[in-house]
Parts: structure tokens; sequence; C-alpha cells
């Protein structure tokens, strides 16, 4: 369709239903209340129909009495009789509204219209942009997703609710959380995990730390591959380090258990090979979705886990390996790494929160910790910003003794440490890590726990 034709037609709108919603407003003032929430003045076609309702929320603010008059009045205080369309036409409203009981559904009328013409302008923008040279594909193609998504995806719903749907919701929680015996959320495969934590759940931003070497990436991989063989449901893995075919071998040999240095030595066994098999056969009923882009930002990573959630379904867990490598907004200096990871945390929460998935993000540690006699990690060894303790529902380091002293009595023992539970209670879990099949299990507590 040509753009000039486009230009000449008329904007979707509905006049009459605009008037209803404007009547109902004057004929029925308890109603105010919850409707006048439910639009905005932008949402109106008519510019008439744009004066009368700010008029009314100004009313309504003012906590003044509201009918023909006063609204009246306020269009003759403020000089806005003729934008109004006269006094005379607040009863022509009054006459087009059938009842007062259907103002949502008028709302909704109102309001589908409104995201029709934005979609529009939108996409008149989109074309006016894509027009210009000055700009890279992937800069044009995420400002488009971006601004498609904000209109489609906005919430004019109310945000508030009272405390009895509260109360009962809760109620809910804690039986789901009696009768599953204390997990709510998606158990991960690590028991003292789970038992602590109650499972993953949509929201949370969990960060995951360690130093080097100390399998930070093995032990959300192996998570992964546990979660997505339980659940059957999509898990988006971001790999801004590892290309997605070493992650695949990765995944393998922790689930066969096969010690991936026979590979690299071409030493695999026919017993190796049947439980490398096995294990591809299970990872491939999986919906594991791998993304090995280097150098993303949190924007492309937004845009793609909802396109992924909008083709395969409910995403049970996203990751993102590591935070560190994520770019930053440009209009935040590349030097300026406080900034940016303090914008890329608070970014992930947000992602988490809008999709309602648990999002894990590995994050590294700084060095000052070599410098320590106990390198058990602290949460002021979160590199290059403080926003991450900030913003993260739940803080854990992998610890492994081993990496420092090289002690041989110490290769397979680890710890999960976790420094930072919003809703629960902070804990050491042990686990039991094989370095040669990048392989972590549940631990062996100590008689003394």
């Amino acid at each position: 369709m040509e753009t000039q034709e486009v230009a000449n037609r008329v904007l979707p709108h509905d006049t009459g239903a605009e008037q209803a919603f404007l009547g109902a407003l004057i004929i029925d003032p308890p109603a105010l209340d919850t409707a006048i929430t439910l639009l905005a003045e932008s949402d109106f076609f008519d510019v008439r129909h744009r004066t009368i309702f700010r008029a009314i929320r100004r009313l309504w603010e003012a906590r003044s009495a509201i009918d023909t008059i006063t609204i009246a009045n306020f269009f003759k205080d403020h000089g806005l009789v003729k934008d109004a369309g006269g006094v005379e036409y607040l009863n022509e409203i009054l006459d087009a509204t059938p009842t007062a009981a259907n103002v949502t559904y008028y709302a909704k009328i109102v309001r589908d219209k409104a995201l029709l013409r934005s979609l529009i302008k939108a996409a008149g923008e989109i074309a006016n942009t894509a027009m210009r040279a000055d700009q890279d594909v992937s800069s044009i193609s995420n400002y488009a997703e971006n601004l498609l998504f904000e209109i489609t995806n906005r919430n004019l719903t109310q945000s508030y609710e009272g405390i009895q749907n509260i109360v009962h919701a809760s109620i809910k929680i804690i039986q789901d959380f009696r009768n599953r015996n204390g997990k709510i959320g998606l158990t991960t495969g690590f028991s003292d995990f789970d038992r602590l934590t109650g499972g993953l759940t949509g929201g949370q931003l969990i960060i995951i730390a360690g130093r080097p070497g100390s399998g930070k990436t093995a032990f959300c991989l192996n998570m992964a591959s546990r979660i997505a063989i339980e659940s059957k449901r999509p898990i988006l893995i971001f790999s801004l380090e590892m290309q997605k075919e070493e992650l695949g071998v990765r995944l393998l040999t922790s689930e066969a258990k096969v010690d991936n240095s026979r590979i690299k030595q071409s030493l695999l066994s026919q017993a190796d090979m049947n439980q490398l098999i096995y294990a591809a056969d299970r990872l491939y009923e999986t919906q594991i979705v791998i993304d090995d882009k280097p150098n993303i930002t949190v924007n492309e990573i937004r845009a793609k886990s909802r396109r992924v959630m909008s083709e395969r379904g409910d995403l049970a867990l996203i990751i993102i390996d590591y935070m560190q490598l994520v770019d930053g907004p440009e209009d935040i200096p590349r030097y300026d790494r406080y900034n940016i990871i303090s914008d890329v945390s608070r970014s992930l929460k947000y992602l988490a929160k809008e999709l309602n998935v648990p999002v894990i993000a590995l994050s590294q540690l700084s060095r000052k910790i070599e410098d320590r006699s106990d390198r058990r990690p602290m949460l002021s060894d979160l590199r290059e910003s403080g926003a991450i303790e900030q913003d993260a529902d739940i803080v854990a380091f992998i610890h492994r003794n081993y990496i420092y002293t090289k002690d041989e009595s110490e290769k397979n023992i680890a710890e999960l440490l976790i420094r930072k539970h919003r809703n629960g209670p902070q804990g050491e879990i042990p686990l039991h890590f094989r370095g040669e099949c990048m392989r972590f299990d549940d631990g062996v507590r100590r008689a003394e726990e």
C-alpha cells in the first residue's frame, strides 16, 4: 500500500464509543473512581472529547461535583468552551449515551482504536528510520521491535488490589508450598538449593557468581538440562563467551558423565559412546535454545526472549553467561563500567518481571578475593557494581577451594554460598564437582551440620 494512500485515510476511531464513555462518567459519577483510570487523554481521537475528559478528570481530582453545569463552568474558567465544542455539545453526548453500565466496554473500544493509531504512527517512524542510511540494520531492527512491543504491551489495567484478593492468593501460595514440600517454583535438581529457595520462580533475578574456573557455567548448564528434561518447557541460554557447539559438548558430557578429555584424545570407548548417545536422546527431547551472539545488548536479549516465548510457549528459564559481557546502552561510555553494569543488572530484573520468568545471570568476582586468607566470596566481591546486589533476589557464589590450594583432597569439593535471599534464608550448600565431565551434583553434608 502506498504511503500517500495511508496518509489520505482517516485514522481508526469510534466517535460513538468516545461519546458513550464520557457520557457514562457524567451520568454515573460513582463509576468515576474505577472508570477514569481506564483511559488517558491521548486515547481520544476527537479533540473535543480530549478536552471534556480533561475537565472531568480535573474536577474528579479536585473532588468537585461532576455534571453538565460544573463541566461547563470549568470550560469557561479555563477558556476551553471552543475546544470542547460548546456547552451544548455536552447534551449531545448525554443523548448519545445508552447506559452507564457498559462504561468498561466503551473504554475498551476507545483504547483499541488508540492502539491502532499508535501502531500506524510507529509504522511511519520505523519506515522513516529505515529510509535513512546512517544506521545499521540490526539497530533499526531492534528499534522497530522495541517500539512495537512497547505499544502492544501497554498495560492500562489496574495495578493495585484489595487485601482480600491478596490474602486469598497468598494462602494459595502457602498451601502449594506445603503440598510440594517447600517447593513452589521450578525444581533445579539440586535438592538443598530447592529446599532453601523453594525453587526458581517467575520474576526472580538470580546471580550466580564465581572466579574463573570455579564452574559457574557448568553449574548453570547442569541446572538448565535438569529443568529442561523435567519440565519439558523452553530454556533460553545466552552464551556471550562460548560458542553454542562448545556448550553442546558440555551438556552432552555432563549428562552422560563422560570424561571430556577422552573426547579430545580420541579415547572414547563403546560404553562412552553408548552413554553419549543416550544423553543425546534425552537432550534432543528438550527445548533448550542457545544464542551465542557476542556483544549482545539487553534490548536484543529482551527481543529474542519474547520471540522464543512467542514461538515455543511458556519460557521456564533464561540464562545469561555472563553479564559483564553484555553491551550497555549507547549513551553510556564504554569505559564507564559501573553505570553499564548497573543498567544491565536493572534491565535484567525488569526482564524477569516483564516476562514472569526467572533470569539467571552469571557474574565475575573481583580479583581482590585472592588477596585474602579466607577466599570464600562475599557480596562486596561482586565485580564492578553494587547495583547487582541491590537488583538481585538471590545472590549465590560457586566456591571451590581447590582452585587456590590445588590440594587433591579438595578437588571434588564445592560449595554454593547463598549470600542474599530476598524472600528466605541464606545458607551454604555442599556440592560434589566432577571436573572431567563438568558436572555438579548434591554434596554430602558434614556430620556437624
